[in-house]
């Protein structure tokens, strides 16, 4: 039994959340993951990774900040 986070539709998320960015290096999965939390409906992330601010669909909170 496999689990995937992907659905049929990832690829198409991926390419908005990359869209008009240059994806290359550790921005692959950077946007991997923006991908799957766009297509879930996700649009709050907590990280101190202050490069997913690129992707505007998803509100980033550093918890570390005040």
């Amino acid at each position: 039994m496999s689990c995937s986070l992907e659905g049929e539709d990832f690829w198409a998320h991926y390419v908005a959340a990359a869209k008009g960015q240059r994806i290359h290096g550790a921005l692959v999965p950077d946007s991997a993951l923006a991908a799957l939390l766009r297509q879930h409906g996700i649009n709050v992330l907590y990280t101190a990774d202050a490069g997913f601010r690129r992707f505007p669909f998803t509100k980033v909170i550093n918890p570390f900040e005040q």
